[in-house]
């Protein structure tokens, strides 16, 4: 079958490309522009079908698919025949596809006969390779298989099987000496079903596209019986030392997804307890901040990232506290944190700091005389019944721990952080911090975010006030803007989603939501009683995936499936 031509053929359209789903896109975009489509005679009657497509430049659903799996295949990579038939209601017909085959996501769909499509989006011009349309019902994968029971006469139609055959007593009956029916019904998808169709041909492209090994996606929406849920794991959990793949209760370094889960909420149960006021000066707590400019600063400046401390802490700095006192160093590193100086007057300039939120955790210990981590796990994680969510995972969890990157202090194979923070100012302190060091799990999370869509109560457990969730999501710094000078809304630890006026789909509903570097993401959408949650491992193994356009992506899907609010 691969014939001097298909093999030129074939490399001349994959050229340098290494990665199989693009060499396959590159061949799909060929023939779509390059073989037209045709009314065919029987297949029986072709002795070689692609080579006759490359020829010809023409052919029916099949020669085209058959000359896409002959070109995959020439190109390395594994392609197989698909058919049966197109179920659009009205208008049954026999029609032919295929799919090919791309580690981690294994056998993707592709029909080379529906082609390119005509649309400004390149996502939706290729639909048709890698996605595939809901109205298929699948009678074959492979072409010429063998009939069981075996067929003594010829057979009607020796490499497709779609009507099916009949003989008797050794005589083939040809389908002009039979009819056929169909009896079916058309079913609505349930919003599960939809979500899990629409995610299943999206994220192998998004995972692809960004280089990220897996991910597990959880999408939750209220309904007067209460939450229903959908929830899906994709590709790996680990690529090194050895592949893994990535399971549904796959536990995650949530890095800054830490700030408003962990460190805000325990903050705002402080402060529904009476034992702490958000406009209390941070000097009340820590006495550092009881000079110069530091005096204004207050715990509501901390939670909206206004109160002028810097950013980060420098490699450099790093590095010098490490060597003073050792690694970990919690104390020194926090004591270096609470003694720099403030940039600026406090509420007025948003600057997004980890510092902010490391200073939050300081004062939860001061008030609650214990520290962050068994204050979030006695008032939090466990009314919660976030049984898989903490700083420190246990022993238990090893198989599902999602590892991060290589590290000297890496205790996981191959010497990954596996069960150990990412974040090196969290590292520093041990593992519990403010700004970083949980660890949880997309279902954990979204017992979380349903809580929060309660108005601060679950299962008949009250974590927070009502009103309390309602000022933790608004906007608490009108007035304020970014080093750029333009307006930076913020809640209280959470990062707010304020729709402008030209916002289409979900991006037209207020929500709040937070992310994190380790490739984690929450979002939430009080008014549509709405969340969705996705967790990747994009740092891994090398810190060099990417996330900005699969969240967007995800945000996007949940609207137009969920909410019927396509967005841009």
């Amino acid at each position: 079958v691969f014939t001097p031509e298909i093999r030129a053929t074939a490399a001349e359209i994959v050229g340098d490309e290494t990665n199989p789903l693009r060499k396959a896109q590159r061949i799909f975009r060929w023939i779509s522009e390059n073989v037209r489509y045709c009314a065919e005679l029987e297949y029986s009657t072709i002795p070689n079908i692609s080579a006759k497509a490359l020829r010809t430049r023409q052919g029916d659903c099949g020669v085209q698919g058959l000359l896409f799996i002959t070109l995959c295949r020439a190109a390395g990579v594994p392609a197989r025949w698909q058919s049966g038939w197109e179920t659009l209601p009205g208008d049954w017909n026999m029609h032919d596809w295929t799919e090919f085959y791309v580690e981690p996501w294994g056998w993707l769909p592709a029909d080379p006969s529906y082609g390119l499509q005509t649309h400004p989006d390149p996502a939706v011009q290729e639909f048709y390779c890698g996605h595939m349309d809901a109205y298929r019902l699948i009678v074959n994968v492979d072409y010429g298989r063998p009939l069981d029971p075996p067929k003594t006469s010829f057979r009607s139609e020796p490499a497709d099987f779609q009507r099916g055959e009949i003989e008797i007593d050794g005589h083939n009956l040809y389908f002009d000496e039979w009819d056929w029916t169909f009896d079916f019904k058309t079913e609505v998808l349930t919003p599960e079903a939809a979500l899990a169709d629409a995610f299943s041909n999206r994220v192998p492209v998004w995972l692809a596209d960004e280089r990220v090994p897996g991910a597990v996606f959880e999408v939750g929406w209220r309904t007067p019986a209460g939450f229903r849920t959908w929830r899906q794991a994709f590709g790996l959990l680990r690529t090194r030392p050895d592949a893994a793949p990535m399971p549904t209760d796959a536990v995650f370094d949530l890095a800054s997804v830490s700030k408003p889960v962990a460190t805000g909420t325990c903050l705002m149960i402080l402060a529904d307890q009476g034992k702490l006021s958000l406009d209390d000066p941070v000097g009340k707590y820590l006495p550092e901040f009881n000079e110069g400019e530091k005096r204004k600063v207050t715990i509501r400046h901390l939670m909206t990232h206004t109160s002028g401390m810097p950013p980060y802490v420098d490699a450099a700095q790093q590095k010098a506290l490490r060597e003073q006192a050792g690694f970990p160093c919690a104390a020194a590193t926090r004591a270096y944190i609470r003694g720099l100086p403030i940039r600026g007057e406090p509420g007025h300039t948003v600057i997004y700091s980890c510092l902010n939120a490391i200073l939050c955790a300081e004062i939860i210990e001061q008030v609650a005389g214990c520290p962050l981590d068994a204050f979030a796990l006695e008032h939090v994680f466990r009314p919660l019944k976030m049984n898989d969510t903490g700083f420190h995972p246990p022993a238990s969890q090893a198989a599902r721990l999602v590892p991060t990157t290589v590290a000297p202090h890496g205790t996981g194979p191959g010497g990954f952080l596996c069960g150990q923070v990412h974040d090196p100012l969290a590292a520093m302190q041990g593992g519990v911090s403010g700004n970083a060091g949980m660890f949880s799990t997309a279902a954990d999370l979204g017992r979380f975010a349903q809580m929060m869509l309660n108005g601060g109560e679950l299962d008949g457990v009250r974590i927070l006030k009502p009103e309390t969730v309602a000022a933790m999501t608004r906007i608490q710094n009108e007035g304020a803007v970014n080093r750029e000078g333009r307006p930076d809304r913020r809640g209280l630890l959470w990062d707010l989603y304020v729709p402008d006026a030209d916002d289409s789909g979900l991006d037209a509903l207020r929500a709040c939501g937070h992310s994190g570097y380790t490739g984690t993401a929450i979002r939430i959408y009080p008014d549509a009683g709405v969340y969705a949650i996705a967790l990747t491992n994009r740092v891994h193994p090398d810190d060099k995936g990417k996330v900005d356009g699969l969240r967007r992506a995800t945000w996007r899907t949940v609207g137009e499936v969920l909410l019927g609010m396509p967005g841009k």
